[in-house]
């Protein structure tokens, strides 16, 4: 046979027990929970984990169904079937409404309310009234608010802290229209024209001072005497700055002459000497082109004379147009070439 919880088979080392509860055999691992058992009058033994769930499930229902009975000695429980039923008599309620007011008061308490007295009618009313009234005046209130948007931002700045500047509807501003004539628009204009050079004047006048106040500093920091005349003034940085206008004159004058001397005529072929393309007698002039060391089939007259391959002609002359205006010839080399290289 084997354990019903886990299946392990009995032998030597592994036992055959019982549970006290459901009656299945079971191994020492399976039996490790203590619980209450009620077909051993509540003696507590080691169940399995079944009968474990069932037996703790009906004890906290048990004990959800046990109330104190304040009538009882203290620490005996009785269920709510054993509670008396509540007495319908008057004298419970007696007693409460005794403890609850005094003797004098009961007379007026058990008064009824329709033989009160008219005067309390007419103080409700009253209040009934104000009320009314109340509650009338602050709608009217609300009612009368504007709430438009300019408000209610003066209103959230107001609450902030902040300050609040009046905003403008970009509808009004794009649709309003000048209404000033051409007389006060010419004022306006000069106005205007006079407070931008005023307050360029002012700015101009403000850097002079804080460079000559720099200047100033420098030479004390430098234990120079700081000579007031040694400070330049206007008048000299207007001439120093008509010398660099005179400055840029010139450059001006030079530029224009370099551009009438890239414009005039170039000179034609025939004008231009021959040169001389006898290789010394010391030495032979090897055909070889002067970039790729191939067979030489051109001579560049522009380019010093060297000599060009065909493809390596085309590659550096084709692409600029100075390199075009070159004049070339067909070259051909010596039939007894001696080569001297030392």
């Amino acid at each position: 046979m084997s354990c019903f919880g886990c299946g392990r088979k009995y032998g030597l080392f592994c036992k055959e027990y019982g549970c006290p509860n459901c009656g299945y055999s079971f191994c020492s691992k399976c039996l490790k929970r203590p619980m209450p058992v009620p077909r051993h009058a509540g003696k507590v033994h080691n169940v399995c984990l079944i009968c474990y769930d069932k037996l703790s499930k009906l004890q906290a229902s048990a004990d959800a169904e046990k109330v104190i009975d304040c009538d009882a000695l203290p620490g005996i429980l009785v269920t709510k079937m054993n509670l008396a039923p509540p007495s319908k008599s008057s004298d419970g309620a007696d007693a409460l409404f005794n403890d609850s007011l005094p003797v004098e008061e009961l007379p007026q308490a058990l008064v009824p309310s329709s033989s009160s007295s008219p005067h309390s009618k007419d103080h409700k009313d009253h209040i009934d009234e104000n009320l009314d009234s109340e509650l009338t005046k602050r709608m009217q209130d609300y009612k009368r608010v504007d709430a438009t948007d300019d408000e209610i931002r003066t209103r959230l700045a107001n609450l902030t802290g902040m300050p609040h500047t009046k905003s403008y509807d970009k509808k009004d501003l794009l649709l309003s229209t000048d209404q000033r004539n051409d007389q006060e628009k010419m004022r306006d204009l000069l106005a205007q024209f006079v407070d931008e050079a005023q307050l360029d004047q002012n700015i101009s006048r403000q850097r002079d001072d804080s460079i000559s106040d720099i200047e100033r500093r420098l030479r004390a920091l430098r234990d120079t005497p700081v000579d007031s005349d040694a400070c330049p003034s206007r008048s000299q940085m207007e001439s120093i700055a008509d010398n660099e206008e005179d400055d840029e004159t010139l450059l001006q004058n030079i530029l224009k002459k370099y551009v009438a001397e890239s414009r005039l005529p170039e000179p034609s072929e025939s004008e231009i000497s021959p040169i001389n393309t006898e290789s010394p007698g010391n030495t032979e002039e090897l055909p070889w082109c002067n970039i790729c060391n191939e067979d030489a089939d051109f001579r560049c007259h522009g380019c010093g004379g060297e000599l060009f391959c065909t493809l390596c002609y085309k590659e550096c002359h084709d692409d600029d147009e100075e390199y075009r205006a070159h004049v070339k010839e067909k070259y051909s080399a010596p039939p007894k070439l001696k080569e001297n290289h030392f």
